[in-house]
C-alpha cells in the first residue's frame, strides 16, 4: 500500500468522479496496516480535503474523504486520527 499510495492519491484528482469515489474508497482499506501508514493517509487526506474547494464536485469529494476517515477509525478505534480529521476551511 505504501509503495502505491502516490498514484491512488494522484487518481482521486482525475476527471471522472467516479474514478475519484473508488480510489477514495479503495483507502479505507490502510485501516488495518499500521499506524505509521495511517499517519500519512490521513495528511494526505486532510490536504485534499482542502485542495478541492475549487473543483466540480468538492462536497461529494469531502463527504468521501470524511467517510474514509470515519471508516479508519471504527477499525483502528485511534483516538489521533479521530481529533486530527480534515476540519473545517
Amino acid at each position: 500500500m505504501e509503495k502505491n499510495l502516490d498514484r491512488i492519491m494522484q487518481v482521486t484528482r482525475d476527471k471522472r468522479f467516479v474514478t475519484v469515489r473508488q480510489s477514495l474508497v479503495s483507502l479505507q482499506k490502510i485501516r488495518s496496516v499500521n499506524s505509521k501508514l495511517r499517519e500519512t493517509v490521513a495528511d494526505r487526506l486532510t490536504r485534499r480535503f482542502h485542495d478541492c474547494i475549487e473543483e466540480k464536485n468538492c462536497t461529494l469529494i469531502r463527504y468521501g474523504i470524511l467517510e474514509v476517515f470515519r471508516k479508519i477509525y471504527d477499525k483502528a478505534l485511534d483516538e489521533h486520527l479521530q481529533a486530527r480529521g480534515p476540519g473545517p476551511d
